[in-house]
């Protein structure tokens, strides 16, 4: 999700390994996590798309339909892109007709967009409910985002709030944003992450 690589459907419908540049955070030993998207491509015998952007896999989500949701950590990622330099660029990897770019968290440096929200259809969208004050401004931006917005079919999105976790200080050092909204859906099964916390139960019953 992080430093591995992008899978994607090509015209032939072979699977694409999209292997973005994976930037180390000085906090964790990362030294060699941006090699590894493309040797576990190749290890599967996945062709590889290089995709010459700075970013992670958590700040890319796609609703497979014409819709690519991301934050703007991508342009501070990317300061030689402008808005419209960076999407005919994405255009010529991905296919996509209308790209959403949500702000991102405050405190949080991967700038994951699935730290914000989470797609659970095309249409339906869960949001990471502002209820701290460090976020507050942010994640009400994003619902109203949301909640005006429409994906590429033109459906406006039906958006549902997930509680959010409170800031949790990793080590005494570096903040981590935690949130229900980076989850994985698998088929019929979704992997909701959870923290020994009192909005743990509430959270999975929503997506129940």
């Amino acid at each position: 999700r992080d430093y591995g690589s992008l899978i994607g459907i090509a015209d032939d419908a072979s699977p694409v390994a999209v292997n973005p540049i994976y930037d180390v955070l000085p906090q964790y030993p990362q030294a060699d996590d941006n090699n590894m998207g493309a040797r576990w491509a190749a290890h599967h015998g996945i062709a590889i798309q290089p995709l010459n952007l700075h970013t992670e896999g958590g700040n890319l989500w796609s609703d497979g339909q014409g819709t690519l949701i991301m934050s703007s950590q991508i342009f501070y990622s990317n300061r030689y892109y402008t808005r419209d330099t960076l999407l005919d660029y994405l255009h010529e990897i991905f296919k996509f007709e209308k790209a959403i770019i949500t702000l991102r968290l405050t405190l949080e440096e991967t700038g994951h967009v699935a730290l914000l929200v989470k797609l659970a259809s095309a249409d339906t969208v869960l949001v990471s409910k502002a209820t701290s004050f460090s976020t507050e401004e942010v994640l009400r931006k994003v619902k109203r985002l949301f909640q005006r917005e429409s994906n590429a079919n033109g459906q406006p999105y039906h958006v549902i709030e997930l509680p959010t976790p409170p800031l949790y200080i990793n080590c005494l050092n570096y903040t981590i944003r935690r949130a229900y909204t980076n989850a994985l859906t698998d088929n019929k099964t979704v992997l909701v992450p959870v923290f020994g916390s009192p909005q743990d139960e509430q959270a999975l019953r929503i997506y129940e």
